[in-house]
């Protein structure tokens, strides 16, 4: 009987003499291997041959072990490659190597919970992985450790590539977001998506798509920190944390911008970043062309009406064209209780999209219109939509959440498919924030009894049609 396929179990990599000889025999006509160690060894060696030389047949390995575990032997016809792996050792050269013997690779997921200080062999020639179409990084490495790592790999267009910070990393540790580096005359293209999560930067250079994700999130403080906030405080840490590190030159590329609100944005006017922490983030995006925003409770409207009516000398976001903002608030406030913090009286009492319109005009009026505005709300009676009003070409008010729409998955059709697969292989996490949003906003709607009349909006005589 042939076997094409094998699982092997062991309770530490010593064990694995044990199958050599039947790995050996194997070695022409298996096709997929899998193995798992559940335990520590003690002093064992990185590399190691698995088949005595070559497995010419395996098209799939699959490798989770607490120690590091690279076969030394050559595999002419792999293509997927995963290796999950608990604690490095100091070298990487055994890890290159294996990569340097499998030509065919089509997708590699490298999978690690360990932390080390890595010394790299990069004095070799870059290695080629010409058939490469996924390779995806779930690790703790250190972002300077990350960049040269994948700056070593020699990749064909339209190759997606991965960097996911683990779940269960330190701050102290963790990678940061980095910005790829792109051959002079080389298009960049990046997207920011900010939510509960963390922070995810999907950068398009050429053909090619480099999708780097952090648990940390975009704060109001990170550029500039709140007053009377101890620097080192645990406040300070909330409202300032910065998951570029000094990568901040992925900012300079950011074309589509999404950022979730959370009681994080809805801040006391003491600390002197209330309603102007957005347009200190996105006045370095000089290429902004499209800002989505999630609001929970108008913490992230006032962001949004200082950035469209913001006076300095210098227009922020001259390219900005399209703005979208999805709210879970009711239109207006009429209980005290029921206000934002830092909001009037008469600014909670005005409805959300009197509020977006004023700040808009202003916008127009300095000679920077938008062509679309979307504002979505469960609270809205209906859809309609309203053109060239209030210095906006296109206004949609939708009664549903266009987030997804906007996602920087758009960039590429293969991104969202490769991260649920990644988010798969990962260890077990809470329901985040960003996954309840959908469900209260259904919960909205139902909820909601729309009344028997509706109210009108002045379109100062411009035609409105509905959705």
């Amino acid at each position: 009987m042939c076997i094409r396929s094998l699982r092997i179990s062991l309770d530490t990599t010593r064990q694995l003499p044990i199958f050599r000889k039947a790995l050996k025999e194997l070695s022409g006509s298996l096709q997929a291997l899998a193995i798992t160690v559940r335990h520590r060894a003690i002093n064992l060696t990185t590399g190691l041959s698995l088949f005595r030389g070559q497995a010419t047949a395996l098209e799939s390995l699959s490798i989770s072990s607490i120690d590091p575990l690279i076969p030394t032997d050559l595999f002419p016809a792999l293509l997927h490659l995963h290796l999950s792996i608990h604690q490095w050792s100091d070298s990487l050269d055994p890890l290159l190597q294996l990569l340097r013997n499998t030509p065919a690779l089509e997708t590699f997921h490298l999978h690690s919970l360990g932390w080390s200080h890595w010394s790299h062999g990069f004095e070799k020639s870059p290695i080629a992985l010409p058939r490469i179409r996924r390779f995806c990084m779930t690790t703790l490495l250190g972002g300077g450790d990350s960049v040269k790592f994948l700056s070593h790999f020699v990749l064909p267009p339209g190759a997606l590539v991965s960097v996911q910070e683990s779940a269960h990393c330190y701050r102290t540790m963790a990678p940061g977001l980095f910005s790829p580096s792109a051959a002079a005359g080389e298009p960049l293209r990046s997207a920011l998506t900010v939510d509960e999560d963390g922070t995810t930067g999907c950068t398009r250079i050429g053909d090619s798509t480099y999708v780097i994700r952090d648990s940390d999130v975009i704060t109001p403080g990170l550029f500039q920190p709140p007053r009377y906030v101890t620097r080192g405080s645990p406040e300070a840490q909330r409202l300032c944390r910065n998951p570029f590190g000094t990568q901040e030159s992925l900012l300079a590329n950011v074309h589509l911008l999404r950022i979730q609100g959370s009681t994080i944005w809805d801040l006391p006017q003491r600390f002197g970043i209330d309603g102007i922490a957005l347009w200190r983030i996105v006045g370095r995006m000089p290429f902004l062309t499209t800002l989505v925003l999630r609001d929970f409770k108008r913490e992230m409207l006032r962001n949004l009406t200082h950035l469209l009516e913001h006076d300095g000398d210098v227009v922020l976001c001259p390219v900005l064209s399209s703005v979208v903002l999805s709210t879970l608030d009711l239109p207006r406030c009429h209980r005290r209780d029921e206000s934002p913090t830092g909001y009037t009286r008469a600014e909670t009492s005005t409805p959300m999209l009197e509020l977006l319109f004023r700040a808009t005009a202003r916008r127009a009026e300095r000679g920077y219109p938008l062509k679309r505005l979307t504002y979505c709300s469960p609270h809205n009676e209906r859809e309609y939509t309203l053109e060239n009003v209030h210095g906006v070409e296109h206004v949609a008010v939708l009664r549903r959440d266009v987030w997804a729409e906007y996602s920087s998955a758009a960039m590429d059709q293969g991104v969202a498919a490769h991260w649920a697969a990644v988010r798969r292989s990962m260890p077990a996490n809470s329901t985040s924030v960003s996954d309840g949003y959908p469900a209260l906003w259904e919960g909205r709607l139902r909820g909601m009894a729309l009344p028997s009349t509706t109210r009108h909006f002045r379109t100062h005589g411009h035609a409105r049609s509905r959705v």
